[in-house]
Parts: structure tokens; C-alpha cells; sequence
């Protein structure tokens, strides 16, 4: 348990004079800070099962019966890591509860945290649960380490005292204080001789994390040694040549690793050892998010031997200067080797550029390109829409690129690196190619197009940004009405994840000319809303749904298309 307060008059105080931070933060893309990463725990909030990795829990009741701690993240969007106190009985000496704790593991530290917490704690109860005894079940959400003061406590609910968040919702906050371990606990509080008793048929206090979003920082760049290989200390360079190396890192792990050539890649970045899954990324924000995202709390190994290949057919013959990048999970890298080479690969009878088989037919694949002008567009599309990026490829002759393979990688991508791979697509006979976008976030979609088969050496590029807003439906129900009558308004709106008291809608009203507001509604939790008005003027009334930008809103704000209603 965390350190409770002997007073519950002091109890009472803390609350009172906590300075709580808001519930419901929106669940959009944190810029990563330099060597920070993502660890989703128990599940992503798209229902990806994760790993409780790094948390533990405890009980201090002797009471394993009434009050207990557990999990059920196997079950993805459903499942959760709970405590639960006073569960159809038992009786509890204040200070004793159910507890589970996250404490960073070694290197790194906890700089944000976003999670999707329920906490119920029932206002109803005997006399023996209560002031009698001078006692109070409650559940409470800490940071920097356990103390109930305004320095520790995030967010308190107790029977007596009140809630300052019940029920499920966001909960977001900074750890900004030395100690770097987070929790949450659900028990008995008060005096020294208070007590607290469950009740049959009951739940006297409950916590659960549904998922969390857990920012952690490793400082510490990784360490390279051994390194050796056919390209290291040779005069001339052709061919695939090799590059060997032992890499280490503190803290969040040995990741990946890129060998480039005046920064052109002559090895895809790629991840070292997938230790078993746990380095493998788990994207829920994909572009959006500047840093990796995974599914444990150390997803890769302290220490890897690596072994990379490299085609230097894919530059020109000449002087080059030879760089190996090895990054760590938290992106934090170290280049490992850097150093002047001579490329003398024989001529391949101008072949495409990296050697493999042509990429396309029916055009000169050397002056291929993407036919839009502007090398980045921002596309903002309704959640859960289905929405097709299209492109065309030609050569400057306008001759289309037919049958190419045409990469789809998560963006943006750092300036020397390849990206990550994520789709294939394949232009058709008029070099025209489609992606299907995923529009369940904000995210980045990069286009690239290589002359050879299997290249990573594109020649041309292209970049959509997708800005995700919420969808809204909205609908009368009827199209015409003598006035005196009442129409009613009703519509939806989808967001994956929606504030505990609903969205916030505002509908706008088009009357000769110029819009007015005609109400403000809530939606209920499952996005739905309803408006019932009576018109006294005849007109020719339009209407929209309009979401306003609200805490706990897991994409942006949207609005429904305009429909209209003819009041006779």
C-alpha cells in the first residue's frame, strides 16, 4: 500500500487542496522527446493486447478472498488491470488495501502518462463502513512514487469525501517529480483504529487500468564494439560486403541498425533481434507519434551481435563516405562506424539503380516519377471512413509506369533513413496505383518508388498527412412540417474513444443567410444525440452537427453534412 494517512481529517484536507490535474486528456500524439518511447500497456486503446510488464502488485489485507488484485489483458479491449476491495464482505483495518505499482525499469524514467482508468466507489453502505468506525474505502491513482499529498496523489475517489473522477475516463498527467514509479489502489483510509466493512452482494471500492499510455525517457545513447567485416579496412569495395559489430545499450535496448553511403541506404534499417516480439513495434499512432511505440516496458535486448549486409550496387562507382547508425528503442543512436571508401563494382549494362529487376514496364523507368506537384498533401478524412490515397506514376515522356511496385511506409521519416515498410501496391496499366488509409487516428503515409525491384534506394517519393476527425451523422425526422409543429433532431457521433459525459454537439441553424446556434447537447457513451424543436416561422431551415474540441476526444473535432427541413 502507499503511505496513508493516520488522520482523516487530513484525508479530507489533501482533497480538498490537491491541485488535480484535468481527466479526459486527448488521446493525440505527444511529440517524442528526444530518447523517449511509447510503452502501451495491457492493451492499445484499438484493443492490441499488450504486456503488464513492469507492474506489481500487492495486498495487504490477508484477505485474498474480499480483496484482490488481477488482469485480463488477453482479452484486448475488454480486459484490464484491476484492484478490487471489499468484494461481497470482509472487514479491513485502516491503512490496508489492494495495490498495483509501475516503477521504470533501469536507465530510463517516466516522464508522461495517459491512461484509460475506471474507479467505482458506491455511496451506499452500513453504518459500519463509514464514520462509526472512522474509517473510508476509496481508491486512489499516485505519481512520483506513493504519499497521500498533493505532491503524490493524481486522483482520489472516497466514499465520504467524494470523487474527483469516477467512473471510466482519460486520465493524463506528468511525472515530474525524482521518483519514477506510478500506481493505484483501492482500500480502507482514516484513523488508526478505523476500519472498513465489505457488504454482501457489494464492491466497496474498485480501480482498474484499461490501458496505458506510458512515456518513458532513456538518456543513454548505445555502445558499439568488435566491429570488423569485409567493408571494414578494405582498399576497394564491391558488390554485397559485409559489416559485423556488438552493440549495447542501458535501458530500453538495442533496436536497429542502417549502413548508408553519402546517405544513401546500402542496408534497410532493420531491427536487430525481435528478442522474441517484445521489439516489435506496436503502432497506434503510427506517423503522428515522432518516436517508437511498443508493447513493453524493455522491449529489446541489452546486448545484441549483428551482422549486416551491404549492396554497393545501389551507388555510383567512386569515393564514398561509409556510416553505420545503430539506434536504440527510445531512438537515441550512435554511429558505429564512419569512414572513406572506393566503390568498384563492374558495369552492369545500365541497369536500374540497385542492381534487381526492373521495377515496372512500358516507360523509362530512370525518369519515372509521381505526377503530383506538391511532395507532401494533408488529407482530412471522418473516422472509420473508408478513404483511397491514389497517385500515378510516368516517366517525363508521360508514358505510364505499368505494373510497378509502389512501397508504403509509415511516415515521416528522419532525413537519412529508409522508413519502415508497412505496404505494397501496384500501379495498372495507366501507372495509376490505390492504398486504402487507415483512418482510426492521425498518421502519415509515405509513397516511394525505386527502379529495381526490392530497393529501398527511391527515386521518387510522395507524402500524405491524415488528420482524423470524428464522424457525425444527422437527421430530421422530417423534411417538411406545418409550422407549430415539433421535428425531432437526432444523429451520431463515432470517435473510437469518446469523453465519460459524451461529446459536446452544437447545432447551427441556417436561416436567410446567416447561421445561428439553435442548441448545445451531449451525446450519451455511445455517441448518440437527440434535439426536439417546435418552428413558429415558415423558412426553409438548414442544419448542421458541429463537435466541439473536447477533452477526451481521441481524434479532432468534425461536423455532420447539412441537411434541411420546410416549414410551411
Amino acid at each position: 500500500m502507499g503511505m496513508w494517512s493516520t488522520r482523516r481529517r487530513r484525508v479530507v484536507a489533501v482533497l480538498a487542496a490537491a491541485a488535480l490535474p484535468a481527466i479526459g486528456a486527448l488521446a493525440t500524439a505527444s511529440p517524442a522527446r528526444a530518447g523517449e518511447y511509447i510503452y502501451w500497456t495491457c492493451h492499445t486503446p484499438t484493443g492490441q493486447v499488450t504486456s503488464i510488464d513492469g507492474w506489481t502488485a500487492s495486498n495487504t489485507t490477508s484477505d485474498g478472498t474480499h480483496a484482490y488484485t488481477g488482469h485480463t489483458c488477453a482479452a484486448g479491449g475488454q480486459g484490464a488491470i484491476s484492484a478490487v476491495f471489499g468484494d461481497g464482505g470482509g472487514s479491513f483495518a485502516s491503512g490496508t488495501g489492494v495495490l498495483w505499482s509501475f516503477a521504470a525499469p533501469a536507465g530510463t524514467r517516466i516522464a508522461h502518462v495517459n491512461l484509460r482508468r475506471d474507479t467505482s466507489v458506491p455511496q451506499n453502505g452500513t453504518a459500519n463502513e463509514g464514520d462509526a468506525n472512522n474509517g473510508t474505502t476509496g481508491a486512489v491513482f499516485y505519481k512520483n512514487g506513493f504519499g497521500y499529498d498533493g505532491d503524490h496523489v493524481v486522483e482520489a475517489c472516497q466514499r465520504f469525501t467524494g470523487c474527483t473522477g469516477a467512473g471510466s475516463a482519460r486520465l493524463a498527467f506528468d511525472n515530474d517529480g525524482p521518483q519514477s514509479s506510478i500506481g493505484f489502489e483501492a482500500g480502507c483510509y482514516g484513523d488508526v483504529v478505523g476500519s472498513c466493512n465489505g457488504v454482501a452482494g457489494a464492491v466497496r471500492a474498485s480501480a482498474s487500468v484499461l490501458w496505458g499510455e506510458l512515456h518513458l525517457v532513456d538518456a543513454s545513447n548505445p555502445t558499439v564494439t568488435s566491429v570488423g567485416g569485409s567493408a571494414v579496412g578494405a582498399t576497394a569495395l564491391k558488390g554485397t560486403e559485409s559489416l559485423t559489430f556488438n552493440a549495447a545499450d542501458v535501458g530500453s535496448g538495442v533496436w536497429q541498425a542502417q549502413v548508408t553511403m553519402d546517405g544513401t541506404a546500402v542496408s534497410p534499417r532493420a531491427t536487430l533481434d525481435t528478442n522474441d516480439g517484445r521489439c516489435v513495434t506496436t503502432p497506434y499512432y503510427g506517423g503522428a507519434y515522432a518516436g517508437a511505440e511498443f508493447g513493453y516496458a524493455v522491449p529489446c535486448k541489452a546486448a545484441v551481435s549483428a551482422a549486416l549486409s551491404l549492396d554497393t550496387t545501389r551507388v555510383a562507382n567512386g569515393s564514398h563516405l561509409l556510416q553505420a547508425t545503430v539506434w536504440d528503442a527510445a531512438g537515441n543512436s550512435v554511429v558505429a562506424v564512419s569512414q572513406r571508401v572506393d566503390v568498384e563494382n563492374p558495369a552492369s549494362g545500365g541497369g536500374p539503380q540497385g542492381g534487381g529487376a526492373p521495377n515496372g514496364t512500358g516507360a523509362d523507368l530512370a525518369t519515372a516519377h509521381f505526377t503530383t506537384k506538391k511532395k507532401t498533401t494533408t488529407r482530412s478524412v471522418a473516422y472509420g471512413s473508408k478513404v483511397k490515397l491514389t497517385g500515378t506514376l510516368r516517366d517525363k515522356k508521360g508514358k505510364a509506369v505499368k505494373g510497378a511496385a509502389v512501397d508504403v511506409l509509415a511516415g515521416p521519416i528522419p532525413s537519412g533513413a529508409t522508413g519502415t515498410k508497412i505496404a505494397s501496391v501496384t500501379t495498372d496499366k495507366k501507372g495509376r496505383f490505390t492504398y486504402l488509409a487507415n483512418t482510426l487516428a492521425d498518421n502519415t503515409v509515405v509513397f516511394g518508388y525505386a527502379t529495381a525491384l526490392g530497393s529501398s534506394a527511391y527515386l521518387d517519393g510522395r507524402t500524405v498527412n491524415v488528420r482524423v476527425h470524428t464522424a457525425v451523422s444527422l437527421k430530421a425526422s422530417r423534411a417538411s412540417v406545418a409550422r407549430g409543429r415539433k421535428v425531432v433532431f437526432t444523429g451520431t457521433v463515432k470517435a473510437g474513444i469518446l469523453p465519460r459525459t459524451g461529446a459536446i454537439v452544437k447545432l447551427r441553424v441556417l436561416q436567410q443567410g446567416r447561421w445561428v446556434v439553435g442548441a448545445v447537447v451531449h451525446t450519451d457513451a455511445a455517441g448518440r444525440f437527440r434535439w426536439t424543436h417546435t418552428f413558429r416561422v415558415p423558412l426553409r431551415y438548414g442544419f448542421k452537427a458541429e463537435v466541439l474540441e473536447t477533452d477526451g476526444l481521441s481524434v479532432r473535432p468534425g461536423s455532420s453534412a447539412l441537411i434541411h427541413v420546410r416549414v410551411r
